[in-house]
C-alpha cells in the first residue's frame, strides 16, 4: 500500500513537473509573439460593422454627427431611464437656431441604440445631407418592452414618461422648435404602434406621427385558436392589455378603434405601410386602419409594400416616413428649421 501511494504520488509529481514546463515554453512562447505583433503594428481585426441595406446609405460614413446617450429620472416610472438624442449637423455651428424635434421608437427587445446600431442613422444623415431632409433633432427614447403607453396596472407609466417628463425635458435642454407644429414621432414594430397611439391620443404634443409594420392588431385575439401566429398575437395583446384583456383598456389605445371614434379629423399628419408578407400579420391591422381612417374621413398616407417583418424591412422603407415627417415639418409653418433665438441659445 505504501508503494502504490509513493508510485501514485510520484508519478503525479512527474507529470506536474512536465506540465508546469510546457506552461512555462506556452506562455513565454505567447508573450514572445504579443512582443513581435507589438513590434510590427499588428492588432486585431475590428469586428466588422453591419452595412446599411438601403442603397443610398451603403457608400456614406459619418463624421461631423454627435449622438449624446442621456437618462432621466422619471417619477412616471420610479427610475432612471436612458434615451439618445441626435443633432443636426449644424448645431454646434449655428448656437441661435432652433430646430424640429423627432421622436424615434424602437421595437421590441429593442432600446435607445437602435436607430444607431441598425443603420437608420446612416440613412438619416445621408438624405439630410443630400438636402431630402430638413435639419432636425432626433430623439431616441428607451421604452423596453411597455409598446410605449400606459400599464394596466399603472406600474408602468411610459405614455407619460414621453409626454410629461421627456418632451419638456428635450425643450429645456436643446433648441428646439417647442410647438406642436415642429413635433413628430416615428417608430418601428412596437415603436410602430407606439407612435401612431400616442400621435393619435396627443396631436396637441405631435403634428405628425409614421410607422412601418406596427403592431397593430385588426381585433382581440381568440384563446381557442390553435393558430401559432393567432397564439402570439393573444400572448402580445395580453402583454399590453391585461390577461385577461381588458376591452376597455384596448379600445383606449388601440389605434384602429381610435380612428374609428375621433368626432372629426385630428389636426395630424399620419404615414404608416407594412410588408406584404409580414410574418406577424400586421399587415391585416394595417390594412384595417387604413379601412378606419378612409370611413372616417381622415388624411393619411399607407402603402403595403413587398417585404417581411424586421429592420431589413424597415431600412429599405424608412427614407419615406422620413420624408414624410421632413415635409410635414416645413408645412407647419414657413420655415420651422430657420427659426432663431433672439437672445440666448442652449
Amino acid at each position: 500500500m505504501r508503494v502504490l501511494r509513493w508510485g501514485v504520488r510520484s508519478l503525479s509529481m512527474k507529470y506536474r513537473a512536465r506540465a508546469r514546463g510546457r506552461i512555462f515554453f506556452v506562455t513565454h512562447y505567447l508573450m514572445g509573439l504579443l512582443l513581435l505583433a507589438g513590434s510590427i503594428g499588428f492588432s486585431q481585426p475590428p469586428a466588422p460593422s453591419q452595412a446599411p441595406l438601403n442603397p443610398q446609405a451603403r457608400s456614406f460614413v459619418s463624421s461631423d454627427r454627435l449622438i449624446e446617450h442621456k437618462a432621466l429620472s422619471s417619477t412616471a416610472l420610479g427610475l432612471e431611464e436612458n434615451y439618445a438624442v441626435e443633432l443636426p449637423a449644424s448645431y454646434q455651428a449655428n448656437p441661435t437656431r432652433r430646430y424640429p424635434v423627432l421622436y424615434f421608437l424602437h421595437g421590441q427587445f429593442g432600446n435607445e441604440n437602435d436607430w444607431e446600431r441598425n443603420g437608420v442613422s446612416t440613412i438619416f444623415e445621408k438624405m439630410e445631407t443630400d438636402h431630402d431632409l430638413g435639419e432636425m433633432i432626433v430623439v431616441m427614447p428607451n421604452g423596453g418592452s411597455s409598446f410605449f403607453i400606459n400599464s394596466l396596472d399603472g406600474k408602468s407609466r411610459y405614455e407619460d414618461f414621453i409626454i410629461n417628463e421627456l418632451v419638456p425635458r428635450i425643450d429645456a435642454d436643446y433648441r428646439t422648435i417647442a410647438r406642436r407644429e415642429a413635433r413628430g414621432i416615428l417608430g418601428v414594430s412596437m415603436g410602430g404602434f407606439g407612435s401612431l397611439t400616442l400621435g393619435m391620443k396627443h396631436p396637441d404634443i405631435f403634428s405628425v406621427a409614421a410607422a412601418h409594420s406596427a403592431a397593430v392588431l385588426e381585433e382581440i385575439p381568440q384563446e381557442s385558436s390553435a393558430d401559432r401566429r393567432m397564439q402570439f398575437r393573444l400572448q402580445l395583446a395580453e402583454r399590453v392589455f391585461g390577461n385577461p384583456i381588458n376591452k376597455e383598456f384596448w379600445g383606449h389605445n388601440n389605434p384602429i378603434l381610435l380612428a374609428e371614434n375621433f368626432k372629426k379629423p385630428p389636426p395630424l399628419k399620419i404615414y404608416f405601410d407594412c410588408g406584404d408578407q409580414d410574418r406577424f400579420g400586421f399587415n391585416v391591422g394595417a390594412e384595417t386602419l387604413d379601412q378606419a381612417l378612409t370611413a372616417n374621413h381622415i388624411p393619411h398616407e399607407f402603402h403595403i409594400f413587398p417585404g417581411n417583418h424586421g429592420w431589413e424591412y424597415a431600412r429599405s422603407v424608412i427614407p419615406r416616413s422620413l420624408k414624410f415627417v421632413s415635409e410635414a415639418f416645413q408645412g407647419g409653418s414657413k420655415s420651422p428649421s430657420a427659426e432663431m433665438l433672439p437672445n440666448k441659445s442652449k
